[in-house]
């Protein structure tokens, strides 16, 4: 039994294409008056082809003319970058009269990505400075994330356009979230992971290397190597962060120490490395604000496997160089 080009439902009818329900949607697509007309499907693969400029076709190019045709209409709507390519491919289809064995998005694919555009149209279109905390943006996110994060729906990689903008936002959100909180490591690193193309870091100043510095976690850890040495010191280790921003980001980095012990003072050479991988996001509930905590935290270990597969979320290295005075490391 044939299905509906548009909703994919099995028809009644091998004769027709389309359910009487969507042959009415592709008229008000199309601003057609379907009043006192009988061959619903007729008319309207004549009409496509006619304001087309395909005349000239048999009605098998006809129908697949129609489908192409309003997968254009029902795309032209939706007004997110991802899609243009699919766009393109249809008009050049169109342009070339080639509808028959090209690998296009098929109709009902198109009408996916025209109806879920225009369920999350809110949260689609949510402004940085827009997301704040109130009931009804709560409300907006959380209903767009139950479907951007929905595996079901990342495996359609026709829906991958709205899917992915749906858990930038989410992530937005959790940028937000931490930024209210106080953690400026951890805004400025998941803020980075998030772009669309994110550079290693290399950090050789500011408020990052400050927070290191003054860590117990970081002034502990020196100065217990530098108690196995006696004028010089050249080591690799690791260290454990423990302060809430610093764990929440950094977290375990490895550690490499270069220096030497001159007139009774140490100066050394500090390097940090590691990947911003995302493994560590269980511990933020620790440190955030117990409100908010749970609007973004709750899923965001989930969430973020799901984004990291669907490259929204990519990891990149952090080297952290800088040099440090022993005097400063005893001073906890």
């Amino acid at each position: 039994m044939k299905k509906c080009l548009l909703c994919g439902r099995k028809l009644n009818s091998n004769e027709n294409n389309y359910g009487n329900g969507c042959i009415l949607k592709c008229y008000r697509l199309l601003d057609m008056d379907y009043k006192n007309i009988k061959n619903k499907e007729t008319v309207l693969n004549n009409k496509i082809a006619k304001i087309s400029e395909n005349k000239n076709l048999n009605n098998t190019l006809k129908v697949k003319l129609t489908e192409r045709y309003l997968s254009l209409v029902l795309l032209s709507s939706v007004d997110i970058a991802f899609y243009d390519k699919y766009k393109e491919d249809i008009k050049q289809s169109i342009n070339k009269k080639s509808f028959i064995g090209n690998e296009l998005i098929e109709l009902k694919e198109a009408y996916e990505i025209y109806k879920f555009y225009n369920k999350f149209y809110d949260a689609l279109h949510i402004k940085n400075n827009e997301i704040i905390f109130s009931e009804t943006t709560q409300n907006i996110i959380w209903k767009a994330l139950n479907f951007g994060l929905s595996r079901y729906y990342n495996n359609k990689k026709h829906l991958s356009g709205i899917t992915q903008k749906l858990q930038y936002v989410f992530w937005k959100s959790g940028v937000k979230i931490l930024s209210i909180s106080g953690l400026k490591v951890s805004t400025k690193l998941l803020n980075h992971a998030i772009n669309e193309n994110p550079k290693n870091l290399l950090i050789t100043k500011g408020f990052i290397i400050e927070e290191i510095k003054n860590s117990n976690s970081f002034k502990n850890k020196i100065r217990d190597l530098l108690q196995k040495c006696d004028d010089s010191i050249s080591m690799q280790d690791s260290i454990e962060f423990k302060e809430k921003d610093l764990k929440a980001s950094l977290h375990y980095m490895n550690l490499n120490i270069n220096g030497k012990k001159i007139n009774g003072n140490w100066n050394i050479k500090v390097k940090l490395e590691d990947v911003f991988d995302f493994t560590d996001l269980k511990e933020l509930h620790e440190y955030i604000d117990n409100e908010i905590s749970g609007f973004i935290l709750s899923t965001a270990n989930n969430a973020a496997m799901i984004s990291t597969s669907c490259g929204v979320l990519k990891p990149y290295s952090i080297t952290i160089e800088f040099e440090y005075k022993i005097g400063d490391a005893f001073e906890i």
